[in-house]
């Protein structure tokens, strides 16, 4: 007899979380569970295989709406049309890493001049015109001027059906292209992200930055309003916009454009 699971069980075995999960047999990546007597959610094996395919799946970029469709035929056994379908993709996404990789590693030379040139002695004497810590029209005066941010608030719409929220960080100077998050938390944060990005349903490109559409789901919705908070504060050079309506959760990520290529590592960015 095959061994069953509960919905925390499995999300023990998968990695996956027991909302994630919900998700997935909402939209129909997964079949229908089966329940218990008292309505609990009753999974067989075979779901971990299925699992499997989907986690495999996402690692290579694809939408959930065509994983549904890989899976339908994923269901019927690993046949050519299917071994077809996953090799292209591996080799578009592949030339994407490549791509990705050259781009860091520019971006990566960039930063290390950078440091060199920081690394130098300080002129002596007071700020004078032309330096970064003196706000335009005030160079020459010798001292510091404070800058002032001001935070957006989140503004909802009356007859469109739906919600905008922006996350916006404002300032007469430029943002700097730094993250603020200590290195130990980085893994952690950079999980929570991927398993977001993992219920996309599609993106796009727009001008200075990604447009991601998520489920209609309060609970996602939920999550990236608070993730897109605490992003921004470490990482104030990103700019979000979260607007929910009945049939879908888009989330707008922008970015100056020279903080482009961080953009694409975190949330990536269609050809």
């Amino acid at each position: 007899m095959s061994e069953t699971f509960l919905i925390s069980e499995l999300a023990d075995r998968s990695g996956f979380t027991a909302s994630t999960l919900r998700y997935y047999e909402q939209f129909g990546l997964l079949a229908a569970a089966d329940r218990t007597s008292a309505g609990y959610r009753l999974y067989g094996e075979a779901v971990l295989g299925r699992l499997r395919f989907i986690d495999r799946a996402k690692q290579l970029g694809l939408p959930l709406e065509e994983i549904r469709e890989l899976v339908g035929i994923w269901d019927q056994g690993q046949c050519a049309h299917v071994q077809d379908k996953l090799r292209a993709h591996i080799s578009v996404r592949s030339a994407q890493v490549r791509t990705r990789i050259e781009e860091l590693r520019v971006f990566g030379a960039q930063l290390d001049a950078a440091r060199v040139d920081l690394d130098g002695q300080a002129p002596d004497g007071r700020c004078g015109d032309g330096c970064g810590c003196v706000p335009s029209g005030r160079a020459g005066t010798g001292v510091p001027q404070p800058v002032e941010f001001t935070r957006a608030r989140a503004t909802s719409t009356s007859g469109t059906g739906g919600f905008v929220g922006a996350i916006v960080e404002q300032s007469p100077a430029r943002t700097p292209v730094a993250c603020t998050l200590p290195g130990a938390d980085q893994p952690g944060r950079l999980d929570e992200w991927n398993e977001l990005l993992g219920l996309t349903l599609g993106r796009a490109s727009v001008a200075g930055g990604v447009r991601l559409w998520f489920p209609p789901d309060p609970h996602v919705a939920g999550r990236l309003g608070d993730l897109a908070v605490r992003e921004q504060a470490c990482c104030s050079f990103f700019t979000f916009t979260l607007h929910l309506t009945p049939d879908a959760v888009t989330l707008d990520v922008h970015a100056p454009e020279d903080a482009l290529q961080v953009l694409s590592g975190l949330f990536g960015i269609p050809a």
